[in-house]
Formats: structure tokens, sequence, C-alpha cells
């Protein structure tokens, strides 16, 4: 919305959470040029409520989960339903690798996802997971 720059998070469970959110904000603003966006993030506020289905046991890696959700609000457009994003972001916009991403494609495909994104570090890994197409990933 319309503001000053502020950035607001509320309902999170963990620390991680709140770090991974702010990364991706402060990210998105030193760089909003560099990735494509014509507007001034000094000239919104951001509020984001996390919601946990953990009950207290979140994951870590939501820093890519954060920068594409206010990318997609920046620039105003819908990311989709069935959509899961893995991946954790550093400081600097680098994407790390994800440890034991069969699993986390077999969570994520019996939880009703359509579409998988990871960083493109893991590209190869698809091919060790179980009953695993490249059709159920968006690279």
């Amino acid at each position: 919305m319309a503001g000053s720059g502020r950035f607001n998070l509320v309902g999170v469970t963990s620390k991680d959470i709140r770090e991974s959110a702010k990364m991706a904000f402060d990210y998105l603003r030193a760089n909003g040029r560099r990735v494509g966006l014509d507007r001034d993030f000094s000239s919104y506020d951001l509020n984001i409520q996390v919601m946990s289905q953990m009950h207290g046991r979140d994951t870590p890696d939501l820093g890519v989960a954060f920068f594409i959700a206010i990318l997609s609000a920046m620039v105003g457009r819908n990311i989709g339903a069935g959509l899961v994003v893995l991946g954790q972001m550093s400081i600097h916009g680098v994407l790390s690798r994800i440890d034991n991403l069969a699993d986390r494609l077999r969570i994520a495909m019996d939880s009703g996802a359509h579409r998988v994104m990871i960083p493109t570090t893991n590209a190869a890994d698809p091919e060790r997971a179980p009953r695993l197409t490249v059709d159920q990933l968006l690279r």
C-alpha cells in the first residue's frame, strides 16, 4: 500500500521467518531496478501476515518465497495457486542448495502442489527423486 517505506511482519512464530522476510525486503529495496521494478520502495508500506501451519516448528528457508511474494505484489501479478517455492537466499541474493530435495518435493506434491520452483544448483537432483518428472518442476 502507499506509504513511507515501512516493513511490518505480524503473526510470526520464529526469528528465522522474520529474518527471511526482512532479508527479501531489503534485497528488493536495494536491487529493485536490477530485477525490473520501476517503483520506489520508499513510497510503499509492506505489511505481511504469516500464518504458521507448523505450530512453532517453522522452516528457516523462506527467503526466496518472500522475495517472489513481495515482487509479485509490487508488479501486481498473481503467482497462481499450487506453487511451492523452495530455497534460502543470502543477504547478497545468492540461493543456497536445498538438502533432501526429493523428500521436500514429495511432501509438496502430496500436499497438492502443481508447480515447484527450486534453485538451479539443485537442477540435477529431481532425477534422483522417485516417481518425479521434470514436467512437475518450474525451473
